[in-house]
């Protein structure tokens, strides 16, 4: 941003965030921030106008989700697990076959994928 923009008062330059000192709590930095920004509003009138200031908890707010989008996306995040789970079992039990007789045999998958006509001479 050039020195101008930064200057210009209607222009939104971010978020600003902090953490709050130990005893030191929700209410009171509200409080505290609600009387700068009254004295913002009487210094700038014309930039402040539509402004306002809220203090919120970042561990309830981390990305604007409510508590009960939270247990969606939990939920959901629990169900892909579970499919991964699933998925790598199942390359496991393709790339691990258990051996038969003693002897071990690529699974018809594998041996098809490997150049297997069909037709086995010496089996």
């Amino acid at each position: 941003m050039t020195r101008q923009e930064l200057e210009n008062r209607l222009v939104m330059a971010g978020f600003p965030s902090g953490r709050l000192k130990r005893g030191v709590s929700l209410f009171d930095a509200q409080a505290e921030l609600s009387v700068l920004a009254a004295q913002l509003r009487t210094q700038y009138p014309e930039s402040e106008r539509n402004m306002s200031v809220s203090v919120v908890s970042a561990r309830n707010n981390l990305s604007g989700l409510d508590p009960e989008a939270w247990a969606v996306v939990g939920a959901a995040m629990a169900a892909v697990a579970l499919l991964l789970l699933i998925a790598c079992a199942n390359v496991a039990s393709l790339l691990l076959p258990a051996p038969r007789h003693g002897v071990r045999k690529l699974p018809s998958v594998w041996r098809s994928a490997l150049g297997d006509g069909g037709c086995c001479v010496s089996c």
